[in-house]
């Protein structure tokens, strides 16, 4: 199935809503926000689409809303936040009669994906009761400063998405945002850690520290936020931009030293988590 979204238009004359085109710079590079405002809906509204490259942030300051998402229905109270990968089929609307009032932020670009997986893997889609936390005032702050735009803009805009963000996953999930990570599976990331450039597998790891796999996967992602094979990819992304930024080693040396055999599949994993090739960043890092 492509893009689909079906919409009304049923809110009052006083909502606000923002467009933005992103600029190449703010695509590659940064959080950027593509439509942002404040509604007051009537009954008559509701949304619904799936496929948009696009993460919604909805935050219900009065009235109440619904939610249908990941085949699964939740209720959208006042003080409450909805954080949704677009991609995945969705609905949203009014739920009873008074008026539905909220603000919301559909943004992307940069490293939104990897934000949402840690939000998804630590939190429901909907967090209640945010009344007391920074998460409103900085809804607000980001929709109401985007009424107007100057050339730094696209900066702030990113600024402001990282620390709304980092505020949403810290409320969230306090715990395992803010908690240490189990001295068990400690040891497995700094095992890690010092064999990223050797070939590791999760058998591997299973076997060196006497776990089943399943075991394992399943305890590691839970103390990380991430699976073990995620967590080695980002810390051979990591040394990989290191090595790029500050040596003259070939690609292919420069794969190989971080354990990654093919080029083509560095060259994906690279791309995929940095937005760029190996050989574009390095020709970016250095034109600065």
């Amino acid at each position: 199935m492509g893009f689909y979204e079906s919409y009304t238009t049923d809110w009052s004359e006083d909502s606000l809503r923002i467009i933005h085109t992103p600029s190449m710079t703010a695509k590659s590079s940064f959080f950027y926000i593509q439509e942002a405002g404040r509604f007051q809906t009537r009954p008559g509204y509701y949304t619904e689409r799936c496929r948009l490259p696009s993460y919604l942030l909805l935050y219900t300051l009065s009235g109440r809303g619904s939610l249908r998402y990941g085949e699964k229905d939740y209720a959208l109270a006042p003080e409450s936040l909805m954080y949704i990968d677009c991609m995945e089929a969705h609905s949203y609307r009014p739920a009873g009669p008074a008026p539905w009032s909220f603000y919301w932020v559909h943004f992307y670009g940069a490293t939104s994906d990897g934000y949402y997986k840690l939000f998804h893997n630590a939190a429901p889609p909907v967090v209640e009761n945010l009344a007391e936390s920074r998460i409103p005032a900085l809804m607000e702050g980001l929709v109401e400063s985007n009424r107007t735009t100057g050339p730094s803009a696209e900066l702030e805009n990113a600024r402001k998405l990282l620390e709304l963000i980092t505020e949403i996953i810290l409320a969230a999930a306090p715990d395992y945002a803010g908690g240490e990570m189990p001295a068990g599976m400690r040891e497995v990331a700094a095992y890690m850690e010092r064999h990223y450039g050797e070939p590791l597998t999760l058998d591997r790891l299973a076997q060196r520290f006497s776990l089943s796999k399943y075991h394992l996967a399943r305890a590691f992602k839970q103390a990380a936020g991430v699976a073990p094979g995620e967590y080695l990819i980002r810390l051979r992304m990591n040394r990989a931009q290191d090595l790029l930024k500050n040596s003259d080693l070939p690609l292919s040396e420069v794969a190989a030293a971080v354990g990654v055999s093919s080029q083509n599949h560095f060259y994906t994993l690279f791309k995929s988590r940095t937005g760029h090739s190996p050989s574009e960043y390095r020709k970016l890092w250095r034109s600065r």
